[in-house]
């Protein structure tokens, strides 16, 4: 499910016009999105959600 979801996203966003996609990985999240092409660009900690990593992906 979440590759189908993926792939969709991302098609979607180079038929927009746009180059890449930003987003918040939780840690158990964080091997699905680095075997997809998304690079870790640092992390964010959130008072609620506590830890998770900013990632990118170049279309």
């Amino acid at each position: 499910m979440g590759t189908k979801l993926m792939d969709t996203l991302e098609r979607l966003t180079k038929q927009n016009g746009m180059s890449e996609v930003k987003l918040h990985a939780s840690l158990n999240a964080l091997k699905f999105y680095e075997k997809r092409g998304y690079k870790i660009l640092g992390t964010v900690t959130d008072a609620k959600f506590g830890e998770s990593y900013e990632m990118i992906k170049q279309l």
